[in-house]
Parts: C-alpha cells; structure tokens; sequence
C-alpha cells in the first residue's frame, strides 16, 4: 500500500452563460448565511439576473407603463380641437348673419327714407298743382258776391233768382275746394288756408248768416 497523497481540491466550475464565482481573499468573510450550494459546490442563487437588493428587501419591478394615457390625451386634445373649431365656426356664422341683418335693414332704412322723401316731394308738388289758395279764394269772392244779392233782395231791387243763383255758385265752389283739400294732411294748412271751409265766418258762409230773413 502506498501512503495517501494530499489531493488539491477541485475548483469550483464556470457558471454557464454567467459570470464566473466571485473570488474570495483569505480572511473574507461574507455576511449572513451562506448560500446553499449544489451537488458541484456552487453557491445557488449567488448570481441572480435583475435589480440589487434595497435596504428594505429586494427591489420591486418597475411599474407597467400606462399605454393607454397618450392615446387618451390625444384624444381629448383632439376633442377640444374639434369643439373649439365648431364653436368658431357657429361665431362666425352668427356673425355673419348679425351682419347681413344689419345691411338688410340699412338697406331697408335708405329705401324707405328715399321713398318718404319722394313722396314727401310728390305731395309738395301735387298741393301745388291743387291751387288751394285760388280756389278758397273763390268762396270768399262768391260770398261777397251772395251779400251783395242779398243787400240788393233787402232793398227790394234783386230781380228774381239772382239771390239763389249767388248761393249756388258759392256753395258749388265750397265743394270743390273741399274735395281738392281732402287728399292732404291738416299739418300742410294754415289760418290763412283753412282744411275745411268754416260756415261761422262771414267771409265764407255764402249767405247763411242772411238765410233767416228769408
């Protein structure tokens, strides 16, 4: 029999597709309790893929991110868009209808304006062409006229139906002042040109004022 040889002791393999055992200094002691180790001599779970341990234990995974906040965002964003577009445009719009309003009824105004005015011109001229003026004046010489055949059928000297002729021309001419005064408003009359014929004034009564002594 041979006496035993002393045996190196075998070091320990390669972690496959990992980084090789950390080496140890003499003296070097590692804190806590060991590892457990496999049928090899490797330290199992030495070597772990992922974040380091904290001080309150091993780190937790980052947080899923939130995919569905952007689109979320975007979508809102995109809305608010949309909203304020329509609103601009529905402002628009009544903006442009307030203005057309607007120019319509200037329009509208003008019109009736140069139509007042062509009327208001046409009136003027049509008050002219009715000579009111020759023809109240015509009642008052045919009143003068009926006085006068009155005096005369007082004084016994009117031959007869000259009287009644005198009133009949005066009424008639009453008349026809009256009918060419008729289409105009009272605000285009005066004191000296009366709207109507005044029967209490013995300038214009045709003799009515001598009717009772007959």
């Amino acid at each position: 029999m041979y006496p035993e040889q002393p045996q190196a002791a075998a070091a320990p393999p390669y972690n496959v597709g990992g980084p090789p055992p950390m080496a140890t200094s003499p003296g070097m002691q590692v804190s806590g309790a060991p590892y457990p180790t496999s049928s090899y001599g490797y330290p199992v779970g030495a070597y772990t893929s992922g974040p380091p341990a904290g001080p309150g234990g091993p780190a937790q995974p980052p947080a899923q991110s939130r995919s569905w906040l952007a689109p979320a965002l975007l979508a809102v964003a995109g809305l608010l868009v949309i909203a304020v577009i329509a609103t601009a445009a529905i402002g628009f719009t009544r903006i442009g209808n307030l203005r057309q309003q607007a120019n319509t009824l200037r329009q509208e105004r003008d019109d009736q304006k140069k139509l007042d005015e062509a009327n208001a011109a046409k009136l003027q001229s049509d008050f002219r062409n009715a000579d009111l003026t020759t023809k109240y004046q015509r009642v008052k010489d045919l009143d003068k006229a009926v006085d006068g055949a009155f005096d005369q059928w007082d004084k016994g000297d009117a031959k007869f139906g000259v009287l009644g002729q005198a009133i009949e021309d005066c009424d008639a001419a009453v008349d026809e002042f009256v009918r060419a005064a008729a289409p105009f408003p009272a605000t285009m009359f005066s004191t000296a040109l009366p709207q109507k014929v005044d029967f209490a004034n013995r300038e214009t009564d045709c003799g009515r004022a001598f009717t009772n002594r007959i």
